[in-house]
């Protein structure tokens, strides 16, 4: 929640969110959001989740077209999809 909370009132190059988080707030929850809200960085959003074998997982990414990563990643691997969805510094 505090991540939304921090989208609404701020400037982000974009947004990388785990698949599956404790709490109240999941990452196809921050993306529906943000696809209302600050639809400019719907393009620019990154899920990662190390839990590939879940239905609604494998639902949420065939259906959002949003780049994944899987964990566990290589920071090689996390800075080339930041570059490639965010654009490079």
């Amino acid at each position: 929640m505090e991540g939304i909370e921090r989208l609404a009132l701020g400037s982000f190059a974009g947004v990388i969110s785990d698949i599956r988080m404790p709490g109240s707030v999941n990452g196809s929850e921050v993306h529906d959001w943000i696809r209302v809200h600050r639809p400019e960085l719907q393009q620019r959003m990154i899920l990662m989740s190390g839990d590939t074998a879940n239905s609604k997982t494998q639902a949420l990414l065939a259906n959002s077209g949003i780049p994944f990563i899987e964990k566990p990643f290589r920071l090689e691997q996390l800075i080339s999809m930041v570059e490639s969805t965010f654009g490079k510094p």
